[in-house]
């Protein structure tokens, strides 16, 4: 996470001092940029989605969507982009412009696939949680209540921390249980 952060305000820092260099070729590249790497990685991830039908896990077409749109690309590439930035073997145009281009891409997938992310997992039902999961979540909250209880009479049986009211307790984890 601090190595993350500090990619970005690395990033920001220079950014700050390249964005005179923008020009509507390089807002037009980096527009072109980012749609050709969603088109790419849609076609990767859907071919793999149809492969995997075929052989190995499958996975659904709304799990393949939100794979495809969900895909940020971020710190690995800005990290690279500085790498280049950085190399005096290279003319300082092109350096500029690999900086200003991979930011612009990172910043279009923070803006346009982060915050819209959300409809495509609900609208595929992908944070709906299956009924035998529900299921499986409430047996292991229960076991975990009915071995609390069972450790309360255990203590209370035991005569140990005699100034805590086990019955008290006791009648607190039951409600909890019956709830469940």
């Amino acid at each position: 996470f601090a190595a993350n952060t500090l990619i970005f305000f690395l990033v920001g820092v220079i950014m700050s001092s390249q964005f005179s260099n923008l020009t509507w070729l390089t807002a037009s590249l980096i527009v072109g940029i980012y749609l050709g790497i969603i088109v790419i990685r849609t076609l990767l991830i859907f071919t793999l989605q149809f492969l995997s039908k075929k052989v190995g896990t499958p996975f659904s077409i709304g799990e393949a969507a939100v794979m495809s749109w969900g895909g940020l690309r971020g710190a690995v590439s800005l990290s690279l982009a500085l790498i280049i930035f950085q190399e005096p073997s290279l003319p300082l145009y092109l350096r500029q412009e690999f900086l200003i281009i991979t930011a612009g891409v990172v910043f279009l997938t923070i803006i346009l696939n982060s915050t819209t992310l959300s409809p495509i997992i609900s609208y595929f039902k992908l944070s709906d949680i299956p009924i035998p999961k529900q299921l499986l979540n409430i047996k292991t909250k229960l076991n975990v209540l009915e071995s609390i209880e069972e450790s309360i009479y255990k203590f209370s049986s035991e005569g140990g921390l005699k100034t805590v009211k086990w019955g008290d307790i006791s009648n607190q984890y039951k409600e909890k249980i019956e709830k469940s």
